[in-house]
C-alpha cells in the first residue's frame, strides 16, 4: 500500500511532541446503562477504523524534514491489542478516579509504529461504563473528531456539528491569508506580549484534568440573546471569571492573553467528512479584571468582533501549514514564540444537540480536552452534547 504525504497542518502538529507537552486529543465518554463493550468496539472498526485512512495508517516521519522529504502517512494491518485497552476503575468508581485515570495517560506517549490511536475501555463508572478514545493531533482537530464520532454512532453528521455557533469556532473571513496581508501576521506577533504575564512558569509534567457541572445550553443561549453576543462570547465571558476567581494575580490583570482555534472548514453542503486539521489560531485578552459579568461579555464581545473582521486565523493557518514542510526543530521554535505570549489555550467543541448510541449504549455525557503545546499549561474545552454545556 503506498504512503501519501501527511498534510502541511498535520505535519506542523505531528512535530509538536514535547516530554511534558504532548499533543494527544482525550475524549471521553460515557453511558447511561451498562456499555456493551463487543458493539461498541465491532462498530469502531467497522465504521470508522475501515472508513477513515488516518485510523488505518502510521506516521512515517523522516530524520528531517525539508521540501519533498516529509512525514507520510503509510497504511497497516491493524491489531487491535496494539490500540484496546480494558481497564476497571478503582472503587467508589466516581468522577474523581475517573478524572486520576485520565490524568496519568495525558503524559503517556503513543508508539508511532502503529496508528496514532488508542482506545480505552473503562469499567467501574458509575453505571454504565466510559471510553478514552487518545488521538494524536496529525489525525484531526475537533471539528474533525465530531464527525467520526457521529460516524462511529451511525448518525448522519449535522451542520451545526464542531461549533456553538459563531465567534471563537467559526472564521467570519474565509478569505485571505499570508498571500493576501503578509504584514498582518508580523502586525499580529509583534503587538502581543514577548511573554505570558501568568501561568507562564515552567511546566513540571504533571498534570489533571476536571470537568464542570452540567450547564443548561439554553441558559447561555438566553445570556446570549439579552447581550447581543454571541454564545462563544458568553463562554469566554465565564473563563475570564474563573480565572479572575482561581488564579493569583488574575483579577488585577489588564491582560491576560488566550489563544483561540478558529475552525476555516465550510459548512456548506456537501458537508465535510474527512480528518485532519483545518484551523487557524487567533489572540483574544480575557477581561479578568472586570468583575461585572455583562461587563466580561462586552468586552469579550468587542474584541472578538475585531478580530473576525481579520484575516488573522487564515493567516496563522497558512504559516502553520508553511512550517509543516521545514525542519521540526524550527516548526517548535516558531510555534513556542508564537504560543508563549499566551497563558492559556480555550476551544470549543459542539457535539450534537441530540443523544448519540453507539451499538445499544446511549452516550449521556461527552468531554474532550484541548492539547496544549510548546510552553502553555493551561487548555479549556468548553464542550456541548445533547443540551448541556461542559
Amino acid at each position: 500500500m503506498t504512503a501519501t504525504r501527511m498534510a502541511g497542518a498535520d505535519a506542523t502538529w505531528l512535530h509538536m511532541d514535547r516530554p511534558h507537552n504532548l499533543m494527544l486529543v482525550q475524549t471521553v465518554l460515557w453511558f447511561e446503562g451498562e456499555a456493551d463493550w463487543g458493539a461498541i468496539v465491532e462498530s469502531f472498526f467497522e465504521r470508522v477504523v475501515a472508513r477513515f485512512e488516518v485510523f488505518g495508517s502510521r506516521p512515517l516521519d523522516p530524520p528531517v524534514t525539508l521540501g519533498l522529504l516529509a512525514p507520510r502517512w503509510q497504511p497497516v494491518e491493524v491489531n487491535r491489542a496494539d490500540h484496546l485497552r480494558r481497564v476497571r476503575l478503582p472503587d467508589p468508581g466516581g468522577t474523581a478516579q475517573l478524572h486520576r485515570y485520565i490524568a496519568k495517560q495525558l503524559s503517556t506517549p503513543l508508539d508511532r509504529r502503529f496508528p496514532l490511536w488508542q482506545l480505552h475501555l473503562i469499567d467501574g463508572f458509575e453505571q454504565g461504563g466510559a471510553i478514552l478514545l487518545r488521538t494524536h493531533h496529525a489525525i484531526g482537530d475537533g471539528s474533525a473528531l465530531v464527525r467520526m464520532l457521529v460516524t462511529w454512532a451511525g448518525a448522519e453528521p449535522q451542520r451545526d456539528c464542531g461549533s456553538m455557533g459563531g465567534g471563537a469556532g467559526r472564521s467570519a473571513s474565509p478569505g485571505g491569508g499570508i498571500t493576501a496581508d503578509a504584514g498582518m501576521l508580523v502586525k499580529l506577533v509583534a503587538g502581543l506580549p514577548t511573554r505570558a504575564g501568568l501561568l507562564g512558569e515552567d511546566l513540571s509534567g504533571v498534570k489533571s484534568v476536571a470537568w464542570t457541572a452540567p450547564v443548561p445550553l439554553d441558559r447561555i443561549k438566553r445570556l446570549s440573546a439579552a447581550t447581543g453576543s454571541t454564545v462563544n462570547d458568553v463562554a469566554l465571558a465565564f473563563v475570564a471569571g474563573a480565572l479572575r476567581r482561581s488564579v493569583e494575580g488574575a483579577a488585577k490583570s489588564g491582560r491576560v492573553e488566550a489563544i483561540i482555534p478558529v475552525n476555516l472548514r465550510t459548512q456548506e453542503p456537501p458537508f465535510e467528512t474527512g480528518m485532519g486539521n483545518h484551523f487557524g489560531l487567533v489572540f483574544t485578552t480575557l477581561p479578568t479584571d472586570v468583575g461585572d459579568l455583562r461587563e466580561r461579555i462586552a468586552r469579550v464581545k468587542a474584541d472578538m468582533d475585531r478580530i473576525k473582521s481579520t484575516h488573522e486565523a487564515r493567516i496563522v493557518f497558512d504559516a502553520l501549514t508553511a512550517i509543516g514542510a521545514t525542519p521540526q526543530s524550527g516548526a517548535q521554535a516558531w510555534v513556542d514564540s508564537f504560543s508563549r505570549r499566551a497563558s492559556l489555550i480555550v476551544t470549543n467543541i459542539a457535539f450534537p444537540i441530540y443523544t448519540l448510541t453507539i451499538g445499544s449504549s446511549q452516550i449521556k455525557g461527552i468531554v474532550a480536552w484541548v492539547p496544549t503545546t510548546g510552553p502553555l499549561g493551561l487548555g479549556v474545552s468548553i464542550c456541548s452534547y445533547a443540551g448541556v454545556v461542559r
